[in-house]
């Protein structure tokens, strides 16, 4: 067979070099077009104009290209479904992608070193699963997705939580908050100087009184027993509602004699002449304690 194919050669078998070399050398000098290598076995057929042929300047171009269709032919491969295709050929391309048959069949658990107060929902998962299953998402790439946002979220929380600190009662509390408590706090106490145990005690009164134990255990359970706001709001009320009866009453029970000789001490109405009869209870009850407290110490 012959190096190459010569558009003079009918038959397709060789022939002698020096004739088929003149008529190409003299169309190329002379300006005419070169046969066309279809000329020899398409010519008088419905192939010769087809579109698809019109590519190929040679033989050989065109054998390469039919192999590597053939080598083509038989392999599996994936069309993807259009719009207007049923949920059916949807449901068989996903299928080949590797869906499983039902959400169910993602296996989805809780990822290890999660923080721990971070909190983990299955239902959402099970609300992801059917997403995944209706998207058309494989086991694989449902997998990676839910490393990627535990990753994600675990990183986001814990930068969260870093500005939050746990209190008893009231959970995550912002950090900002405990300072700028703590901070009116000492500020409420230096001001009230030593006047602060005793009026806490005496605001205290007023929140028994009225609120019973149920506020109590809110206001102890929630840490409003030393909010300086809260303070002076029931000191109000005690100012205003308390006799000297319910402040004895309510303290003889709760205060040890010390503490209740210092907050008589501490109340103003000791000094106050201008009701005689309160003050005069004030020092009969301060010499009351005084005396039990130096009795008590001579046991």
């Amino acid at each position: 067979m012959p190096d190459e194919y010569s558009p003079q050669d009918k038959t397709g078998l060789g022939t002698d070099t020096k004739d088929t070399e003149a008529p190409s050398k003299a169309g190329a000098e002379g300006g005419e077009q070169a046969p066309n290598f279809r000329d020899s076995f398409l010519k008088d057929t419905d192939l010769y104009d087809n579109p698809s042929l019109s590519t190929f300047t040679d033989p050989v171009a065109l054998a390469k290209a039919f192999v590597e269709t053939k080598a083509l032919v038989g392999k599996k491969g994936l069309i993807l479904p259009t719009e207007k295709d049923p949920p059916e050929k949807w449901d068989e391309f996903y299928k080949a992608l590797g869906r499983p048959e039902t959400p169910d069949g993602y296996e989805i658990v809780k990822p290890e070193g999660l923080p721990k107060e971070m909190p983990y929902s299955e239902e959402r998962v099970g609300d992801f699963k059917i997403l995944a299953h209706k998207i058309g998402l494989s086991p694989t790439q449902v997998k990676e997705l839910v490393n990627w946002q535990t990753a994600e979220a675990s990183k986001e929380f814990s930068a969260f939580q870093g500005q939050f600190v746990q209190v008893d009662g009231l959970g995550l509390v912002p950090k900002q908050w405990i300072e700028d408590h703590n901070k009116a706090v000492d500020t409420f106490k230096s001001e009230l100087g030593d006047k602060y145990e005793m009026l806490m005690k005496k605001g205290a009164i007023a929140v028994m009184k009225y609120g019973g134990q149920e506020l109590k255990d809110f206001v102890d359970k929630t840490g409003f027993g030393d909010n300086p706001a809260f303070i002076r709001a029931w000191l109000k009320v005690a100012e205003a509602t308390l006799t000297e009866d319910d402040l004895v009453e309510s303290t003889s029970g709760s205060m040890s004699r010390k503490d209740r000789i210092a907050a008589i001490n501490s109340d103003p109405a000791l000094l106050d002449t201008s009701n005689l009869q309160k003050q005069r209870a004030l020092v009969a009850e301060r010499n009351k304690l005084i005396d039990e407290e130096y009795a008590e110490s001579k046991r």
